[in-house]
């Protein structure tokens, strides 16, 4: 028998301001321990998803995201979990200082 498919969680907000930098990664349990990774979909602009398991950057563009991630074991089973991130402008604010006539 092939064993355990491999599970997969990725703890990530629903929505992040343009411009923030993101460092995730996945955790990943059963299977056999030796893992591969594959993106499909739209990553927010900016994001990658490295070799070992993480996403990372800076996310450069207003938007909505979804991607789907699956992890595949030294066995050929597999996990996925689709994902929707909100990229939102950034919220700038500029306090008002008012000055009252004597």
């Amino acid at each position: 028998t092939p064993g355990e498919a491999p599970r997969l969680e990725l703890r990530l907000p629903s929505s992040i301001a343009v411009g923030s930098v993101v460092q995730a990664q996945l955790n990943v349990s059963g299977g056999n321990g030796s893992y591969t990774y594959q993106v499909s979909g739209n990553l927010p602009t900016g994001l990658v998803m490295t070799e070992d398991g993480r996403l990372e950057g800076r996310v450069t563009q207003v938007g909505t995201y979804n991607f789907t991630i699956t992890v595949t074991d030294g066995n050929g089973q597999s996990a996925s979990f689709t994902y929707e991130i909100v990229v939102e402008p950034m919220r700038i604010f500029v306090p008002v200082i008012m000055r009252v006539a004597p």
